[in-house]
């Protein structure tokens, strides 16, 4: 199913900026940049008149600054998702005090897109859940970088992903394999959910497909229906049991 257009408009008083965000945000084919503006107040007059789905926002501006843009917008801060682009950690900081809904330090990168879309796409699950708001664990969609652009997977389809050089694939429970663009470094910061383990340098698991290790082997046994993987693992077999204790089931697999 095609994902949904994000409408995006861009606030910053240098162009240079602006021109590389645009760009990157370009390589999205479900994102469209409707308003790029390096005046404040242009871009103030451009969001009050068709505020966009995400509107990313400079801190230290002239004539306005982001907090003030901020304050202006309140009333549209329920219905749009602001990200503070800043220099300066403390003035992106300050900003999320004042309901942004994300920060990114420039120089901007395609992970912190990614991290920011991430995000995004999980508001509605956050809004009908208001305690994952309070611990990311619970949350259950991932998005992952391909060769075509970008997929959206749910965590608990992954049974394990596996390394191939400077590429990782990642299994799922339907018997579909997705490539990512990403090495297996990379996706295990990504894949901060506690149900994640990365058991050796070739593969991470699913704690919550694991059904049952074999010590003498050195294997995880992974099950998905009738399918059955072993895994071999090189972290201590006690690091693998205890998260196993402490954190499954994080999630009902269905």
């Amino acid at each position: 199913m095609k994902s949904p257009v994000i409408k995006v408009h861009i606030v910053d008083d240098e162009p240079d900026s602006c021109n590389g965000l645009k760009s990157l945000l370009e390589f999205y084919p479900d994102i469209k940049v409707l308003n790029v503006s390096n005046s404040p107040r242009e871009g103030l007059r451009a969001v009050l008149s068709s505020p966009p789905d995400i509107l990313f926002l400079d801190i230290q501006m002239p004539q306005m600054d982001g907090i003030e843009f901020l304050k202006r917008i309140e009333p549209l801060l329920k219905q749009l998702s602001v990200v503070v682009v800043s220099a300066h950690k403390d003035y992106a900081i300050a900003a999320l005090q004042e309901s942004a809904f994300d920060y990114i330090l420039k120089p901007v990168g395609n992970e912190d897109i990614e991290r920011v879309l991430m995000k995004y796409h999980r508001i509605p699950e956050m809004n009908s859940n208001p305690k994952m708001t309070e611990n990311h664990q619970y949350l259950s969609k991932f998005l992952i970088r391909t060769n075509d652009g970008m997929e959206i997977i749910n965590l608990p389809d992954i049974i394990y992903v596996e390394a191939d050089k400077n590429y990782s694939y990642f299994y799922l429970s339907s018997g579909q394999r997705k490539v990512s663009c990403y090495n297996i470094g990379k996706l295990e910061k990504q894949l901060y959910d506690a149900c994640f383990k990365r058991i050796s340098r070739k593969h991470i698991i699913n704690l919550a497909r694991l059904d049952s290790i074999d010590g003498r082997k050195k294997v995880c046994i992974m099950k998905a229906g009738s399918k059955v993987i072993a895994l071999k693992y090189s972290v201590s077999l006690f690091e693998v049991v205890d998260l196993m204790a402490n954190n499954f089931p994080l999630y009902k697999i269905q």
